[in-house]
């Protein structure tokens, strides 16, 4: 019995390492992309206005504003940030302390849920290609979403996109 939790705990270790390393390099090359970001901002002053999609002629995104989609992005950086904290001081229920709650039945939490499910696996069933339209038309219902499934959703269109189910730029 005494292997069994020695040979445990050391594949945990193991395993905690293994994670550390992985979330390390993440860490890096995001610091690298957020220098040479801020290199180039020093060098163009306005270079950061001419990379932000522009949602003119796109069909799914006619119906949203600079302000919405401001207001959607807003939205998933807070949320990256609490799950950051969170990943942190691991523990996952911090989002939920950083969006305000909201009144609304479990099944009407389900029902947005389950659309927002729908609306990524037709994606994922096609090509797995989005549009900034597509991309701006997931973010919206992921952002109308309760914190709970808010961060449910964002989770999984975060790993959908990572893991190359979903093809979009951010």
């Amino acid at each position: 019995m005494n292997k069994v939790l020695i040979g445990a705990v050391a594949f945990q270790t193991v395993l905690i390492i293994v994670l550390s390393l992985r979330f390390g390099g993440l860490e890096a090359k995001t610091n690298q992309i957020e220098t040479t970001l801020a290199a180039i901002e020093e060098s163009q002053p306005g270079a950061r206005e001419m990379t932000q999609p522009r949602m003119s002629g796109s069909p799914s995104g006619a119906g949203l504003s600079a302000e919405e989609m401001e207001e959607i992005r807003w939205i998933m950086r807070e949320e990256i940030d609490a799950v950051t904290a969170a990943m942190e001081k691991n523990t996952i229920t911090a989002s939920a302390a950083t969006a305000p709650a909201r009144d609304m039945p479990q099944d009407e939490r389900n029902r947005l849920y389950q659309e927002f499910e729908q609306e990524l696996s037709i994606f994922m069933a096609g090509s797995g290609a989005l549009s900034q339209g597509d991309m701006a038309s997931i973010e919206k219902k992921i952002a109308g979403l309760p914190p709970r499934e808010r961060a449910m959703a964002l989770s999984r269109y975060s790993k959908a996109l990572s893991d190359g189910s979903l093809k979009g730029q951010l």
